[in-house]
């Protein structure tokens, strides 16, 4: 008799962390008129399948339809692997070491950025510190969203699938994340972007994110895709404009920015989570948000008029960030282009809704954050007379605390290597199976089936649960009798 077990699931992001890969980093350039994500996805799973990982991905566009015509991604690679990469559809180069930026501007002038961002990685940039009286971002933390500002925090996934929903866009920091980085020209002279330092602008957001690559290894498994937008029109010049008094103040410009770009909706919120929902569907990715950098080159102090230099809603849908993150000249000091790396991975945690920990800030309170829903602990106001531990949220260090890292959704509960919002069990929520000799089986016994196979979400105590785990295997076993790999019949479990 047959006893047929279809709760053994292989489940991609679940997959048990393995050792941190040998820092050999590599950039691989991708060429073509005929290049889609499905060539871009072959060169990320080659790299992982050899035990290097893709870290950045940036795809190059050209017209109004946007067609991706080339992409620069940077990762590591082990020697091993070069032939295997360097064979793949369309890669033309795999660089070791700086490359001349202009070699790539046939692709247009995002590939230069991403070269330039190359460059600066692969020579140390990036590893400036904070220095002691620079003032942390004013009031950064924002909501979450509820209902009526455009997210719900109770939005119910599908049944069907519990995939996250057009409304969770940055639940937990697992998996792929696809960041929109907008950089304004407003129509007026006040402010006026160079290309030199929106490149600029690009290396310090991949060394920021990089860093938190870095930070959650095998068991996060983080590659961020970038959709830069550099120069979108809008008729305000947004370094003028209120950030966020009254909250939602910077609508005014990042709704005009929006729209130009082709995003409607009820308000510059649903504007946003609409963007971040087709950058997501576009580049295959689990999660989304976006990045509006307001020009701040001739601003006196580099802040906007109500002092706010950078913040970020609380689980997306969006950041904002000035180009100078406060000067470093004014009064009190702010972190300068050149610290901006620093600033963005603090505000790059609020996004997956992590809180401050330093005193005066609104989320540096005993309570709980993120989708795990994790103590403050390490807030200076809850410390219960502890020593407070270094961390970005602290001082925008390049450190985090056990704290932080639970809220963002870095916890190991039972030591698996397997963070907790992906360390799911599957069930099987329908099956119908059939088995024997006789036709279609010709001959050996076998089992044909269909059914439904769903995972279970991580039941987060804070969010509506959801899992962005799939099933890629089934397995069956003929008791007693070995495992067996179930084949679909269409060619993919989906």
């Amino acid at each position: 008799m047959f006893r047929i077990i279809l709760t053994a699931v292989v489940i991609a992001a679940g997959a048990a962390a393995l050792s941190a890969p040998p820092p050999f980093a590599a950039l691989v350039v991708m060429e073509s008129q005929e290049l889609s994500m499905s060539n871009i996805e072959l060169v990320i799973e080659t790299a992982s399948a050899g035990g290097g990982h893709i870290c950045h991905v940036t795809p190059a566009h050209f017209g109004p339809d946007r067609k991706i015509v080339g992409c620069l991604m940077i990762g590591t690679i082990l020697p091993e692997q070069e032939p295997a990469i360097r064979a793949l559809p369309f890669v033309t180069r795999l660089e070791r070491g700086p490359i001349d930026p202009y070699s790539v501007q046939d692709m247009g002038i995002v590939a230069v950025f991403a070269a330039e961002a190359w460059n600066f990685i692969i020579t140390g940039g990036g590893e400036e510190p904070p220095e002691p009286g620079i003032e942390m971002p004013l009031n950064d933390a924002l909501g979450p969203l509820n209902g009526g500002l455009g997210k719900s925090v109770s939005n119910s996934p599908s049944p069907a699938a519990m995939t996250p929903t057009q409304n969770q866009t940055s639940e937990f920091m697992i998996g792929r994340v696809a960041v929109g980085l907008v950089m304004p020209e407003s129509n007026g002279t006040l402010e006026n972007w160079t290309s030199a330092r929106q490149s600029k602008v690009v290396s310090r957001v991949q060394s920021g994110a990089g860093w938190w690559v870095q930070q959650g290894g095998t068991a996060a498994n983080l590659t961020f895709v970038y959709d830069i937008r550099y120069s979108v029109s809008t008729q305000y010049e947004p370094i003028t404009i209120s950030a966020n008094v009254p909250v939602g103040n910077d609508g005014i410009w990042i709704g005009d920015v929006l729209s130009n770009m082709g995003y409607t909706g009820a308000s510059h919120y649903a504007q946003a989570l609409a963007y971040d929902n087709a950058i997501r569907s576009q580049y295959g990715t689990n999660w989304a948000f976006a990045l509006f950098v307001a020009d701040s080159n001739n601003d006196a102090d580099g802040r906007f008029p109500d002092g706010a230099t950078a913040y970020a809603y609380l689980h997306g849908p969006y950041m904002v960030m000035t180009y100078d993150n406060g000067k470093t000249t004014a009064n009190p000091p702010g972190w300068g282009i050149d610290r901006m790396h620093l600033v963005f991975a603090h505000e790059l945690a609020h996004t997956f809704g992590a809180a401050d920990e330093y005193s005066g800030a609104p989320t540096c309170n005993c309570t709980n954050y993120g989708y795990l829903g994790v103590y403050n602990g390490n807030c200076i106001n809850c410390l219960g007379g502890s020593q407070q531990a270094t961390c970005s949220m602290v001082d925008c260090s390049q450190a985090l605390c056990s704290f932080t890292k639970g809220q963002v959704g870095w916890r190991d509960s039972d030591t698996d290597g397997i963070l907790d919002p992906v360390d799911t069990i599957p069930s099987v929520v329908s099956a119908s199976l059939v088995y024997g000799t006789v036709p279609p089986f010709y001959g050996q016994p076998q089992i044909q089936g269909s059914g439904v196979v769903m995972d279970n979400p991580w039941p987060s105590p804070t969010r509506t649960p959801v899992t962005i785990n799939v099933v890629r295997a089934i397995y069956s076993v003929d008791n007693p009798g070995p495992w067996q790999m179930a084949v679909p019949s269409d060619g993919a479990f989906d």
